[in-house]
């Protein structure tokens, strides 16, 4: 009897309705603890003063953030396939879309195998690009946390030393690749293995890929501070640090697009530098509702992509 319990919830939990349950209720929770000690009145009308201009120009850097993203997937992508670029961007902003409803940044890489002949080899391969994304963000969050605790402040010459150290430990990865990917839940992969894939790519291509993650969190950095300018935040370059340490928890499928862990983040950026709390996280609800908005759009896209798609 406890046998068919135990497959009971085993079952339950690979039910994607289930996941998408699970990961809203996780949101509303950390949602309730951020905002019990918060006015919320303060936080609603920071919200009502929505610029439809910074909207839209937030809605660029969206593009252009997608570009780089694309561009990084191609990379390793392009070791089964030829798309064009434009398709690869098609096919990357439909993913995003259909991210709102299974399993977010690391489930939309199962609707990108589709648009692929070998759709095993393309999903390992969009795997491994979300791995060493997400190793490469975890190390820039080092380096830069490392000059911050050791100098106490963070100008502009720190964060160009923060930098070489982040690619100085980019390099060792990549010489060590091999090794690397044995120690992940991939390394015994037979799609991976039978690509040779980690040969195939050149140590250009890599620091690429890892010069590709830099890029994107310097765009998601004037995203965000141009949020936080306009509810009255001072800039402040320290935010950089928050960023990769942000994303490497939003990779994660623990919550609805990242509701609850970005204002939980931000909250922590607040009170340590004594910014208004309220509003803060009032910016960090408008940037949630301009990416909601961003990959809403997405179904443009994925209703042009073939019906097996679908």
């Amino acid at each position: 009897m406890k046998l068919k319990n135990l497959e009971k919830l085993k079952f339950g939990l690979k039910s994607p309705k289930l996941k998408f349950i699970l990961r809203f209720i996780f949101s509303f929770l950390i949602l309730f603890f951020v905002l019990k000690s918060l006015e919320l009145t303060e936080v609603l009308n920071s919200l009502l003063s929505l610029d439809i201009f910074y909207l839209f120009l937030s809605l660029l850097l969206l593009f252009f953030l997608l570009f780089l993203m694309t561009l990084k997937w191609k990379i390793f992508i392009n070791k089964i396939s030829n798309e064009s670029f434009s398709s690869l961007y098609k096919i990357y902003w439909a993913s995003d879309f259909m991210g709102l409803f299974n399993l977010g940044a690391v489930g939309s890489e199962t609707y990108k195998m589709f648009s692929f002949n070998d759709k095993k080899k393309a999903l390992a391969l969009s795997l491994l690009d979300k791995i060493f994304s997400f190793l490469w963000y975890i190390l820039l969050f080092i380096s830069l946390i490392i000059f911050y605790l050791i100098w106490e402040e963070f100008s502009v010459e720190h964060l160009l030393g923060s930098f070489l150290l982040y690619y100085f430990c980019v390099t060792i990865v990549i010489l060590s690749r091999e090794k690397f990917l044995k120690l992940t839940i991939f390394g015994n992969n037979r799609y991976l293995r039978s690509l040779k894939n980690l040969q195939d790519l050149s140590n250009r291509e890599m620091i690429l890929h890892s010069s590709l993650c830099l890029l994107s969190q310097a765009v998601a950095f004037i995203l965000y501070s141009m949020w936080l300018f306009t509810f009255g935040i001072d800039f402040n370059l320290v935010l950089f640090i928050f960023l990769p340490a942000m994303t490497t928890l939003l990779t994660l499928p623990i919550s609805f697009q990242g509701l609850g862990v970005r204002e939980s983040v931000l909250l922590i950026y607040a009170n340590q530098f004594n910014y208004n709390p309220e509003l803060v996280i009032g910016a960090s609800f408008i940037i949630f509702i301009v990416m909601l908005i961003f990959r809403l759009i997405g179904i443009v896209p994925f209703l042009l992509q073939p019906p097996a798609h679908h």
